[in-house]
């Protein structure tokens, strides 16, 4: 697929970044997108929560790994090794950054504004050449990982003191 493929009929188009989890097709806005990187071994911390896999040094700064799979909701028959490297995207500006480990990325993609509308982190599912395609809310999917983690930073403060 590329950006020639996929097109409204009326114009009213997003440009995407599309890539592949397993089987899985997804997408997000190429606006959300800060940099596609190879993600190095990662480095994985005690007592986080289980949507982060791990950190990693970039450049300097440490950035936490997803674990897409968990955020997904996707079965982790073949999760990507701990240390195995792969590619991924990162999102976020600032502090806020995070890395996303995809299997492959499918290029840039012209997807049409309507679709079949969700809430929470799939935003809207888009059918292309009968293939479906789950378009990511990113702030979403920022907004999760945030909750889960500060929760556990809770728990866990709490079960240090006990």
């Amino acid at each position: 697929m590329t950006t020639d493929e996929i097109s409204s009929p009326e114009g009213a188009a997003e440009t995407h970044f599309l890539f592949r989890r397993h089987t899985q097709l997804f997408a997000v806005s190429v606006a959300d997108v800060a940099e596609v990187i190879e993600v190095p071994a990662k480095t994985r911390v005690p007592a986080t929560a289980s949507v982060v896999g791990g950190v990693i040094n970039h450049h300097g700064d440490i950035l936490p790994v997803l674990h897409i799979n968990t955020l997904l909701e996707i079965d982790d028959d073949a999760p990507y090794a701990s240390n195995k490297e792969a590619i991924g995207f990162i999102v976020g500006e600032g502090e806020g950054r995070m890395v996303v480990p995809i299997d492959a990325t499918l290029g840039l993609v012209l997807l049409p504004a309507e679709g079949d509308e969700g809430e929470g982190l799939i935003r809207k599912t888009i059918v292309v050449e009968d293939q479906a395609i789950a378009v990511l809310d990113v702030n979403h999917m920022m907004e999760t990982v945030e909750t889960a983690v500060t929760a556990g930073w809770g728990t866990t403060a709490i079960a240090a003191k006990q």
